[in-house]
């Protein structure tokens, strides 16, 4: 009888220490949001925005997630998942991203009448049919606004929106840190570039579950992809060893006992 509640216990034991290692990942969505703007968003994540101005409430706008199929493995990787709300998204983040850059690196430069761009919502609010969506937001001089719309909606489709603007008004000490003039036109880049020709779309990645590997990885060698899957980690490996190490340990002792 001893023997079968000693069994019974180291048992217990292990099964215990396996679910608690199994257990969610992450606490709630603020975490896995710290950790996709560390590491990279995953490619059907469109953004993410405070769902009440507090950071433990989160709207992620997902792409394509039509049977809610998405938005259940992402709940099922939180502990607490009562502050995340899911919406649609058009534009994936990492393309948000990769657009702004290339806008910025090209087409922002002395005599532009670009004064800025980045992600997020307009002067008027968020776009897409919740209203609610982030796009590539320029500020352009007034007379220039309609000349950027057109060209950019041939490059861009709707993921960019120009605004006018005002030009940003830099203190004295700014000036001197900064200098007060901007770069000259890349080499073999005017203004509109060659209009004569097919607009060149930056090139757009395609959503694969290794893309969000790609990303840098933490020190412990895990990688944005594969802590999504599952959550196991070195030390989740270790704990379910120990599990497994205890119990043959107890039958071992047992049967020894037994023996005698």
């Amino acid at each position: 009888m001893r023997r079968i509640f000693a069994i019974l216990f180291a048992l217990c034991l292990c099964l215990s220490l396996t679910a608690g290692v199994m257990a969610a990942p992450y606490a709630d969505i603020s975490a896995l949001f710290q950790y996709w703007e560390e590491f990279g968003y995953p490619a059907d994540v469109a953004g993410v925005y405070s769902t009440d101005g507090s950071a433990e409430n989160l709207t992620v706008m997902l792409i394509g997630d039509n049977d809610g199929s998405r938005e259940a493995e992402i709940r099922a990787m939180l502990n607490d998942d009562s502050g995340l709300t899911v919406e649609a998204g058009s534009y994936s983040q990492e393309r948000l991203q990769s657009i702004n850059q290339e806008i910025s690196e090209f087409y922002m430069f002395e005599g532009s009448g670009i004064y800025g761009c980045g992600i997020g919502w307009g002067q008027d609010g968020g776009f897409g049919a919740s209203g609610s969506e982030f796009r590539v937001v320029v500020t352009a001089e007034e007379d220039r606004v309609e000349e950027y719309r057109s060209m950019f909606s041939r490059i861009y489709d709707d993921a960019v929106v120009v605004e006018a603007g005002q030009p940003p008004v830099l203190t004295m000490e700014e000036e001197l840190q900064l200098g007060t003039e901007l770069p000259e036109a890349p080499e073999g880049h005017d203004l509109y570039g060659d209009l004569s020709e097919e607009p060149i779309e930056a090139p757009q990645k395609e959503l694969t579950e290794g893309a969000a590997a790609e990303k840098a990885a933490p020190e412990n060698g895990q990688t944005p992809g594969n802590a999504d899957a599952s959550g196991m980690s070195t030390a989740t490996v270790l704990m379910i060893v120990g599990g497994i190490v205890i119990v043959v340990l107890v039958v071992v002792i047992l049967l020894r006992r037994k023996k005698k």
